[in-house]
């Protein structure tokens, strides 16, 4: 092929180079693999008489629909638009066994399945994703999952001597388990909330040390 001067494009083929009359010229150009659109001229004479042709070719180009993805603790999954005409893959930059990545080249769009487990653990969770294309470009995708959500309205429970009730209410995105030390109260758990009743104190002596933990469970 020839590059023609101050251009990058190289023309793959001009027929015919010349003639004489009427006819057609044919223009054949070399695939373009960078990320830069590509121009030139070609100029034909007839004596002092020129007339010029504008050669454009559009270059490889490369985006995605977002470049942050938050997911709720329970996890779930999200399809990324993938705006490209190269080759493109995509990988996590390190090991993650919490995160499901499914391209697909399907349809006129290409696309990116990510899929998020269940967060069971008591800590967010982060993670990046680089699409990378043939041609050398290259997307970050920042990827967090929330931690599950588990409060109470009360951190400490007091009861009179003469004992009694208390009733906490909780707020939590799934199920949760509780556990407690002392054989002096008692636990009864209902929707959104649990009540500790207290006995008698006939001691002389505050009872206290006992303690509720509530442990988070799967949905």
């Amino acid at each position: 092929c020839a590059c023609l001067v101050g251009s990058e494009m190289c023309i793959r083929d001009r027929s015919p180079a010349g003639g004489n009359g009427d006819g057609n010229l044919t223009v054949g150009v070399s695939e373009n693999t960078s990320y830069e659109e590509r121009t030139s001229t070609i100029d034909i004479q007839l004596y002092e008489i020129t007339k010029s042709i504008y050669v454009q070719q559009q270059s490889k180009y490369f985006d995605l629909t977002s470049q942050s993805i938050e997911f709720p603790a329970k996890g779930g999954s999200t399809t990324l638009s993938v705006k490209t005409n190269d080759q493109w893959t995509a990988a996590t930059t390190e090991t993650v066994s919490w995160l499901t990545l499914t391209p697909s080249s399907d349809g006129d769009t290409p696309t990116l399945k990510i899929i998020a487990a269940d967060n069971t653990t008591a800590s967010p969770r982060n993670a990046t994703i680089e699409v990378s294309t043939q041609g050398g470009r290259k997307i970050a995708l920042s990827v967090t999952q929330a931690v599950r959500k588990l409060q109470v309205s009360q951190s400490k429970l007091s009861f009179f001597p003469k004992g009694g009730s208390s009733t906490v209410t909780v707020e939590t995105d799934g199920t949760y388990a509780i556990t407690s030390t002392g054989n002096w109260f008692s636990i009864e758990k209902a929707s959104g909330s649990f009540t500790v009743t207290a006995s008698e104190n006939a001691t002389n002596s505050d009872r206290s040390g006992s303690t509720v933990s509530y442990t988070h469970l799967r949905a």
